[in-house]
């Protein structure tokens, strides 16, 4: 899964990206919300992860960029700011979610997969596909009962290519 993180701290931006690609994603980092804007206009992003407390501006201007731009990755908003106000008007502004530093990237990461899981598959931790069994929350894979062993690599690509949309 490819994230975007944008945050400003890069002491921060460098322990959460480690952090990120131990678990298994692929992470860019921007410092700002001109290169997040940029990032999110060229690439194709599965989640943002948003500090709305930028040098050149509120993140919350690029949660509605993406919005009027139809962008269709996830994004979950950290903020230091505690304020209801912030919160509320992010998650109205279409954000799925939020979390407030400090925090343990644990939660982060369940935070992270969560939001996934319910963007991807309706919520459900399990996938089906024919004799093909998938259960996300334990990452394993059978078929006709049978478990497979996969290496994480192999997993993700087979979660990727299940959970993609294709367009004709």
């Amino acid at each position: 899964m490819k994230l975007l993180l944008v945050e400003d701290n890069q002491i921060l931006a460098d322990d959460l990206s480690d952090f990120l690609k131990e678990n298994g994603f692929l992470v860019e980092h921007a410092a700002d919300l001109q290169s997040a804007s940029e990032r999110v206009s060229l690439y194709e992003y599965d989640l943002v992860i948003l500090d709305i407390g930028l040098p050149d501006g509120n993140g919350l201007v690029l949660i509605s960029e993406m919005k009027q731009d139809d962008n269709e990755a996830c994004i979950l908003i950290v903020t230091a700011k505690n304020a209801v106000e912030e919160k509320v008007k992010g998650l109205e502004l279409g954000a799925d979610d939020y979390i407030t530093k400090p925090f343990h990237k644990s939660e982060l990461n369940a935070r992270i997969r969560s939001i996934l899981r319910r963007s991807r598959q309706n919520g459900n931790d399990i996938l089906t596909a024919g004799n093909i069994r998938m259960d996300t929350a334990a990452c394993q894979v059978s078929i006709n009962d049978y478990m497979l062993k996969l290496t994480r690599k192999e997993y993700d690509l087979l979660l990727f290519l299940s959970t993609t949309r294709t367009v004709c």
